[in-house]
């Protein structure tokens, strides 16, 4: 059977785990399951990227319609925060994890601000493990979600990343990493950072203790992964067996215009033969 879609989000789940035990959640991915606009809730949160905005706005207009808050975060509503006001109650810019306990006591007390900003951005210490139960697992092909870093090293124009995430590059501690990788059941997982090797050597620390656990990952990477074969080398052996990695184009002249020029077209083939030939698939 086809799944609907590859991988489950992590923003929905680690919200509910931030989430205070007293109170329910519920978690509706359009992706995968019709949204009940008459459902009986409190507060609605809805998050996406620019290309889910539009819908996002219409969800939100629904529920207000019957007088229920919207709550909306995520890269659209951190990039056009007043847009995003226009169509929702509050708006939540950047990351969510140093306000969501106060917004919802704001929202308990009747007292919903209109925006919500982190001072600074999150520790990547101590993180609760996203509620994956929250999900419709048969629904995707995994589940099995873990984000080790946040950020890029890299600057690339044309990229949200660094903009959402304030050009950092913030690596969690490989302990609570192998920690949340041992809880998952099944033998494969997609790490969903945006660059997993952004730095080497914490790269090569999560790769040797990832070995022992026996699992098979997916994630994402630029291409400087590969020239460092003692770093290909242990991805390979720690179970990686497919990577999303960034090439843009063909043409060096458009790579220098997006600030990527670290890809060098010259080094593609041999690139990309370097991974297959530690069996990693390249998407």
């Amino acid at each position: 059977m086809i799944k609907n879609i590859w991988f489950a989000h992590l923003t929905l789940t680690t919200l509910a785990a931030l989430t205070p035990p007293d109170i329910e959640v519920k978690i509706t991915d359009e992706n995968v399951e019709p949204i009940d606009f008459e459902e009986d809730v409190d507060l609605v949160g809805v998050t996406g990227m620019i290309m889910h905005a539009p819908r996002a706005y219409q969800i939100a207009q629904r529920f207000r319609q019957r007088g229920i808050p919207v709550v909306m975060g995520g890269p659209h509503a951190t990039s056009l925060p007043l847009e995003a006001k226009e169509h929702v109650d509050a708006v939540v810019i950047g990351e969510a994890e140093n306000v969501w306990e106060g917004l919802i006591e704001d929202f308990k007390n009747g007292c919903l601000k209109p925006f919500y900003k982190a001072e600074a951005f999150c520790s990547m210490e101590r993180l609760p493990f996203p509620r994956l139960d929250l999900l419709r697992k048969d629904e995707y092909m995994t589940i099995n979600c873990v984000q080790t870093t946040r950020g890029c090293p890299h600057q690339c124009d044309f990229c949200h990343v660094t903009h959402f995430f304030g050009k950092t590059y913030r690596c969690r501690p490989v302990d609570e990493v192998i920690e949340e990788v041992k809880r998952l059941e099944g033998d494969f997982l997609v790490f969903i950072d945006d660059n997993i090797a952004g730095n080497r050597r914490y790269a090569k620390e999560l790769f040797t203790r990832l070995k022992p656990l026996k699992k098979k990952w997916a994630s994402q990477a630029s291409m400087t992964l590969t020239r460092d074969p003692e770093l290909l080398k242990l991805a390979a052996e720690s179970g990686c067996v497919s990577l999303f990695i960034g090439v843009e184009s063909l043409s060096s002249e458009n790579l220098k215009d997006v600030n990527k020029s670290f890809n060098q077209v010259h080094q593609f083939e041999e690139a990309m033969k370097a991974v297959h030939d530690h069996d990693i698939m390249v998407v």
